[in-house]
């Protein structure tokens, strides 16, 4: 109750009217200290919450090419370690150079950070997190060179069948 009169007091600085009128109101609303509820040792414990988080997905389902759903550009997952480093290949639509790549488990999803490297690309990175409801990475793309972060999301690339190729 006490930062609630404090907010109230910033509020009405400089209004005494309103500032009485409004802490009134609050007094009038708090419950006396004899009609508060008594605690109760038998009291019904609250549910407990679930203590295992739904399994994250497992870090192989990562290895793919990637392609940018509002552009051309490919993040290729070559392989996964059990320590989160990622062997990733960023083409745009030439190689950019991959600083560095990494996976972590974020509660039940699991999270990517690449780091890109090059002319143009000045430590610009993604942070993505992996949806295996819909097979996307999805997060940001911060844009060091132009100072500016996007939205971005990647979709798995599906070569066509084998033999479905033109003659």
């Amino acid at each position: 109750m006490s930062e609630r009169l404090e907010t109230l007091e910033l509020e009405f600085r400089g209004r005494p009217a309103l500032a009485v009128a409004g802490l009134a109101a609050l007094l009038a609303c708090a419950p006396d200290a004899d009609q508060r509820p008594a605690a109760s040792a038998a009291a019904t414990p609250a549910p407990a919450a679930s203590t295992t988080p739904a399994e994250a997905p497992a870090p192989a389902q990562l290895v793919a090419q990637w392609v940018r759903t509002d552009s051309p550009y490919v993040l290729s997952i070559e392989s996964v370690t059990p320590e989160g480093r990622l062997l990733a290949r960023y083409l745009n639509p030439r190689p950019i150079n991959v600083s560095r790549a990494e996976w972590k488990r974020d509660l039940s999803r699991l999270a990517l950070l690449v780091e890109l490297n090059d002319r143009g690309y000045p430590g610009s990175y993604y942070e993505l997190k992996f949806d295996p409801a819909s097979d996307t990475l999805y997060g940001v793309y911060h844009h060091l060179g132009i100072g500016q972060d996007f939205d971005v999301s990647f979709t798995r690339h599906q070569p066509p069948p084998a033999g479905a190729g033109g003659r």
